[in-house]
This record gives C-alpha cells, structure tokens and sequence, in this order.
C-alpha cells in the first residue's frame, strides 16, 4: 500500500516539472518572439521587399535609399523626345522639359510601408512585403507645362470628344439627346508613360494611343439628378464687391418607373418622357430690371482740373471704388477698397497739410472723394459707421460735412441697412467729382437733407517772424491761415414734402491755423517810392501760399489724406433732396 502511495507521488512531482517546463519554453519562446517583432518594428531601414521602380531598396536607411536612387536613375538630357499619335509627331528636347531625379517623396512613402496601423497589422504587412514584394512608383521631375503644350497641341487634332447627354425642356415634354463616345488622350497617363520612358536610356519615344471616353449612362436616376427638382426663383450672389445673377430654374417632376421604361425601349437618339413643370416667380431678366433700380443719393463736389496730379488721385480714387456692389448687411471701408496711397499703386505727389502747413505727399486729394461719398451716403439714408472731419476746414464740401481718412488709421466706413442690395458709382471729370448710390427705396415719398450750424468760433491771430536777411519794410506770408470752428450737423427727413424729423448727425471741430507773416529787420537806404510800394505787397510766392488751392490736410503726424480744396464750393444732390448751409455759403449748381 505504501508502495502504491509512493509510486503516485512521483508521478505527480513528473507531471509538475512537465508542466513547468512547458510554461518556461512557452514564455521564452514568446519572450523570443517578442523580442524580435521589437527589434523589427523599431527598424531605422526600409523593410526588405520595397523597390522604388526597378530598384531595391529593402534594408537600406532612407539617406542610402536616396544615394541609390540618385545613382541608378538618371536622365540624358542632350537627347529628344519624340510624342507620335498616328501621322503626328512632336519633338522637344529634354533640356528644356528641366528635368531632374528627386527621391525624398518616394523614398519616404518607401520607408512608411508597414508602419501603419496595430502591432499585429504591421507584422502581417512586413511579412507580406517580404514574399510578395511592394513597389512604389517613380517618376522625376518636370516642367509639366511644357510637356502638356506639346500633348495638346496633337490632342487638338486627333482627339474625338465624347458627347454628354443634353436635356430640354418644354412645358409638358423632357427631349433627351443620347450622348456619344469618344477617343481623346488622356493627359495624366500620358504624362505618367513619358515621365517613366525618360527614365530610361536611349531613344525617348513615346506613343499617344487615344482612349475610349463615354458619357454617363443614361438612367432614370441620371435624369432625376441632372433635371428633377423645386422650382427655384433666380437670385443673386454678391462676392467681393461684384454682384452676379444666379439664373432661376424651372421645377420639373417626372414618373421614374415610366422614364425606365422608355429609356430601356428605345435606342434612338432623341427620347421624349412626360414631365410636369413648374414655373419660378422671379425670372434672371425680372431680377435684373428691379435692382439698382432707385437712385438712393447724390452729391458732386469741385476740383481744380489745372492741378494735374491732384485731379489724376481724385480720378483713381473715383474709379475705385466705382461699381462697388454691397450686400445687406455688408459694411463699406474707404480704406479697404481704395488700398494703400502709393506710387506702386497710381497714386501721384500732390499737396497735403501737415501739421498744419502744405507739403507734397502720395494721394493729395482722395479725401474730396471721401467726403464727396460721405455726403452721398447720408443723402441715401444709410447708416454711417465711422466718419472724421478734417483738423482745417476745407472749401469743398460745407463745413461739418467732410470726412477725413489716412490710410492705417483714420477710415471712412458706412453700412448697407436696407433690404436690397447697393451700388456705388463715382466718376471725376471735367474738376467735378459725382458719387451716385444706387438701391431700391423702400419708402419713395422718403427723403434726406443736410443742415450744417456753426455753434461756436475761434478766430485765428497773426504771426509775425522778424527775418534780419530781409530788408526792413518787406513782409512775406508764411502761412495764409484760418479761423477755427464748431459745427453741428443735422440730418433731415422729410416725407411727401414734409419734415419728420430733424436729428444731429455729426459734431465737426477745426482749429484755427494762425497768419504767419516774415517781416524784414536789415537797415536799408531809404528806398524810392515805387520800391515801398513794392515791398508792401506779398511776393508771388507768398500769394500762391496763401490761396493753397487743393491741399490736404493731415489729420496726425504722419501726412494724411485730408485736403482743403478749392475756394469754389458745389454740390448736387437729386432732386428731391434739399439741402440746407446756414454758414452764409449757397451751394453753386455746376449745370448753371
């Protein structure tokens, strides 16, 4: 018995040390297993079995995967290549196709396979690369454009374009012509035939073999998707600045089961499958006809055409932003649209006040157009974002009614509040400068004025800088001057000839700029009578700066665009909208 119980002992501790064996070489074997799957998958080199083209790359690091690629492929660039399709034929040398060996694309897309995806994915797609191998496509660089001229230039001629299925429709009828295939080249594999056959060496010909094209199937599904549809009125869509009319479309439904069945019966060309239509409300032509229909505004103001290059900035600034088109909602910026004042861009040297003194700068002038567009805007009853009046009065809008801008700082903005869109029109011709906006009134018998009240005054003092260079008695004028001012502004409203409201539009300071006159201090002799009265006259040159026709002024340190124009002030709005200047000026009618 004792025996019996021995015997089982043993067996047991037997079948222990079996089975821990098996656990050991089990978790060496994974351990081993393991192990090597790390080692592979943290491989600086490409996986065995890649080529790149013709060319093995498996087991080399991408650096010497690009040297090989360099060295085995390699383009004779003192040869032709010859395109032939049927009886033509093109020639071009392969110099001027620029063509070079660029490896890092391929090679990196060569490095990546299998590295993506689980573990276990990129152990199956090592070892599938291993016995199946990968190829990664090759293809050196070139000028494509000049390859393509060449490709086209046959395809012109030997090309038979396939024709697309075309749809009428008529008031209960869908005429359907069936489309046709054809024989075209296809440029992307002709491009991929000739990158590979410069790759290799000698002659470089390739053949254009035109392949077969066909139109889309013609299906029920076809026809439902290329026609079917709500009737849809036409719109509009407005896309930097520039409104485009997006034509209306007819609503057609059809029996799909009854187009099959046609369409499956008939071989012909033309088919005919009865539809039901449904007509827009608002047509392409309709839409046109009603907007810009209203002119909301107008003003014009004058310049002195004599001065050059100040009225070519007027001009340029008119034209750009001519036929600006504003969506509802949209805000205008006279900064954005104008651009940046310089001479890469047109603009001219003309006059500008800084600080308060006439020096030339880039784009003297373009605030008339500011200001001529800021009366325009009120007039039209739209609604003014931003607005600054001149540091100095200007001659040709009233005072309190100009608007100021500086490129960077100082904008002139307004928004489209109304329900349709607006067009800007601006010309300058002949020294008047006209803005026009366009629109759709919402309330015709509505219209805009302007009053401008001078509230308070600063008159400007006189300078005098003694000059002992200058003989005594002889006074030049530095500086012309002007008052200073405060001015409110009111916009009117008036409703079928009578006044609704009368509101503050705007608050306008000027300061003054004071008279500085040079007066002569060296001792002379007693001069003739005709030579005092000589010097008690300002010289020409001080004349011309006093009068400072169509200058500019600055409204901070660095010359803005701000101008006092000439001493000649007109506007013209339309006709049914007054206008009111209580500082004692009358507007002047340039058709008069």
């Amino acid at each position: 018995m004792e025996e019996k119980i021995n015997v089982n002992k043993n067996t047991l501790r037997n079948v222990y040390i079996t089975v821990a064996i098996c656990v050991a070489v089990f978790i060496v074997a994974i351990a081993v297993v393991f192990g090597f799957s790390a080692a592979t998958l943290s491989s600086d080199k490409i996986y065995q079995g890649v080529y790149i083209g013709d060319l093995s790359v498996g087991n080399m690091t991408p650096d010497e995967a690009k040297t090989a690629v360099l060295e085995h492929y390699t383009i004779d660039t003192d040869s032709n290549l010859n395109l032939i399709c049927g009886d033509e034929k093109r020639t071009i040398s392969v110099e001027s196709l620029s063509p070079a060996i660029v490896p890092d694309d391929a090679v990196n897309e060569a490095f990546s396979l299998g590295r993506t995806g689980s573990v276990f994915a990129k152990l199956k797609d090592i070892n599938r690369i291993k016995k199946e191998t990968q190829t990664v496509l090759f293809e050196p660089s070139l000028n494509e454009d000049v390859l393509l001229e060449a490709i086209r230039s046959i395809s012109e001629i030997v090309n038979e374009p396939e024709s697309e299925n075309s749809f009428e429709i008529t008031d209960n009828e869908l005429i359907i012509k069936r489309g046709h295939g054809g024989k075209i080249i296809i440029e992307e594999n002709a491009l991929k035939d000739i990158k590979q056959n410069l790759l290799q060496t000698g002659e470089h010909t390739v053949t254009l073999t035109p392949e077969m094209v066909n139109p889309e199937p013609l299906t029920a599904d076809l026809i439902s998707e290329k026609v079917c549809g709500e009737a849809q009125d036409a719109s509009y869509t407005v896309e930097n600045y520039k409104l485009t009319i997006v034509d209306e479309k007819i609503g057609v439904t059809m029996d799909k089961a009854e187009a099959e069945r046609i369409i499956s019966a008939s071989n012909d060309d033309i088919i005919r499958i009865p539809i039901t239509t449904h007509t827009p409300e608002i047509t392409a032509e309709e839409l046109r006809s009603t907007l810009f229909a209203d002119r909301l505004g107008t003003y014009s103001s004058r310049y002195n055409s004599g001065d050059v290059n100040r009225s070519y900035n007027v001009a340029l600034a008119c034209k750009n932003i001519n036929e600006i088109v504003l969506a509802p909602g949209d805000v205008f910026s006279y900064n954005d649209i104008v651009g940046p004042r310089t001479a890469a861009r047109g603009f001219k040297v003309a006059h500008v006040y800084v600080g308060n003194k006439v020096e030339d700068g880039i784009g003297g002038g373009i605030c008339q157009v500011s200001s001529t567009l800021y009366n325009t805007v009120v007039l039209s009853d739209l609604e003014i974002v931003t607005r600054t009046n001149h540091s100095l009065p200007v001659s040709y809008v009233p005072m309190g009614r100009d608007a100021t801008v500086s490129y960077g700082s100082i904008d002139f903005k307004f928004k489209n509040n109304t329900n349709a869109p607006i067009k800007v029109v601006g010309s300058a011709s002949g020294g008047v400068c006209t803005v026009s906006i366009y629109g759709n009134k919402a309330n015709p018998g509505r219209t805009v004025s302007i009053e401008s009240v001078c509230i308070a005054t600063n008159p400007a003092e006189l300078e005098q800088k003694e000059d002992p260079t200058l003989p005594a008695g002889t006074i030049n004028v530095e500086q012309a001057g002007s008052n200073g001012a405060t001015y409110q502004t009111y916009k009117v409203i008036s409703e079928n000839g009578s006044v609704v409201s009368r509101n503050p539009l705007a608050k306008s300071v000027y300061v003054k700029a004071n008279r500085i006159e040079i007066v002569g201090t060296m001792p002379t002799e007693a001069p003739a009578e005709n030579d005092v009265a000589a010097n008690a006259q300002p010289s020409e040159t001080d004349a011309a700066v006093a009068a400072t026709p169509d200058t500019e002024i600055s409204e901070s340190t660095p010359a803005s665009e701000s101008e006092a124009a000439t001493d000649a002030e007109i506007m013209t709005e339309a006709t049914n909208n007054a206008e009111t200047n209580t500082n004692g000026l009358k507007p002047v009618n340039p058709a008069a």
